[in-house]
């Protein structure tokens, strides 16, 4: 007896390694070996796609994957108490040819031997799929599967690794209080296809209200598929602001559009009476002094242009712009107009108006400018006129501005 008992460690190591499930078989195929579920995080590596699996046909061509995948193409995992399992790609990569590296989500309801394809949804998105060909953050249920797995299931070569971490009900999505309405997932009405729910369940495992793939907050009643979406005013809400009149419309909004239109038909009127009275300004200002609609034109000739002050009008009256005045420099001509009929000291009288004529590139080509004032400017006492060099400058142009001054 003491014999036995100074061996039995060795038995018990012989033991053990004769217990562990796994086994090599032809096609570089071995059998699943399940690692226990754990709320994670759980790190795994899929160094290889698998070529060893077979795929069935079964009931509505549900595809079935059984036998011995191949080596390094497999991580699976037994759910054990945990329904709820956060799936991170973390890298994925490998050859794209003839398909792009893939990773397929599977379950399993009979301890590891028949697999289907599962369907994990990406939070932030609306999106729930069964598959990965990239990195990203993916949450399901599998409370109903005894076992879950992730196989590299397309590509030529392959190489993926991330993290699974398993919840209990008490815990999906970071709720932690049992006592609290908890968050589980489930397919919803659409047994498999949307819309997805997210529902919110009492401690009793009642179920309290969801969210479906568009977003929508549903009550417990509206959950069925089709059932329209409805919601309860509640107690603490003022319904006297949505009242409708007898049009239909918010009796409120329907009363501040009236009141707003009103508001607007006044502004319109208001604006016309001002448009009116600047209207009449204007006419009252440049025609209304009896100076009819006969305008005449002084003349500068390149005889007789403007190097010097020139008189334009001695009297009152309007001056009405200018037609065809040419600058043959190459620099620009300010054409400057003095509302008097005393003398005019260029560089200190302050003209009464100032007008630009731009110079030309090629001074002898000369640059001509039209202004035409409709109604005029008005003259007090007369017209004279000047062409000098710079803006209220004290030197006159040494080459002539010729045109015609338009005046009443």
């Amino acid at each position: 007896m003491k014999k036995i008992l100074n061996h039995l460690p060795a038995l018990l190591i012989v033991l053990a390694c004769c217990c562990i499930p796994f086994a090599s078989n032809a096609g570089g195929a071995r059998s699943i070996v399940m690692a226990a579920a754990l709320p994670g995080p759980n790190y795994f590596t899929i160094s290889a796609v698998d070529t060893a699996s077979i795929t069935t046909t079964g009931t509505h061509s549900q595809a079935l994957v059984t036998g011995s995948p191949t080596i390094g193409s497999v991580k699976a995992w037994s759910t054990g108490t945990y329904p709820t399992v956060a799936v991170t790609i973390g890298a994925l990569t490998g050859t794209s040819s003839p398909s792009a590296p893939t990773v397929s989500f599977e379950k399993s309801n009979d301890g590891g031997t028949t697999w289907v394809a599962w369907q994990l949804y990406q939070p932030g998105t609306t999106v729930t799929t069964s598959t990965a060909t990239a990195v990203g953050i993916f949450v399901g249920q599998v409370g109903d599967a005894t076992n879950f797995r992730i196989r590299g299931s397309l590509g030529l070569t392959m190489s993926a690794t991330g993290t699974v971490a398993f919840f209990p009900a008490s815990n999906a999505y970071g709720v932690t209080n049992a006592a609290q309405p908890e968050v589980v997932a489930d397919q919803g009405a659409g047994n498999g296809a949307s819309p997805w729910y997210n529902f919110l369940v009492d401690s009793a495992g009642t179920n309290v209200a969801g969210v479906d793939s568009s977003h929508r907050v549903l009550t417990y009643d509206t959950l069925a598929a089709g059932a329209a979406v409805t919601s309860n005013a509640g107690t603490n809400l003022n319904t006297s602001l949505l009242a409708l009149e007898s049009g239909g419309n918010l009796a409120t909004v329907a009363t501040q559009t009236t009141t707003t239109a009103t508001q607007t038909t006044t502004t319109a009127t208001n604006t016309g009476t001002i448009a009116g009275a600047v209207s009449a300004s204007k006419m009252n200002v440049n025609l209304s002094s009896g100076y009819g609609s006969s305008w005449s034109g002084y003349p500068l000739t390149p005889g007789t242009g403007l190097t010097t002050v020139q008189t334009v009008s001695g009297s009152a009256g309007l001056f009405g712009g200018y037609l065809a005045c040419v600058n043959l420099t190459s620099a620009p001509a300010y054409i400057e107009v003095f509302d008097t009929t005393g003398a005019v000291t260029l560089g200190t009288t302050v003209p009464t108006y100032e007008f630009v004529i731009p110079a030309n590139a090629t001074a002898a080509n000369g640059a001509a400018a039209n202004l035409s004032i409709p109604g005029g400017l008005v003259i007090a006492n007369g017209i004279k006129v000047a062409a000098v060099t710079a803006s209220k400058g004290s030197s006159a142009v040494g080459t002539a501005v010729f045109g015609t001054i338009i005046y009443h």
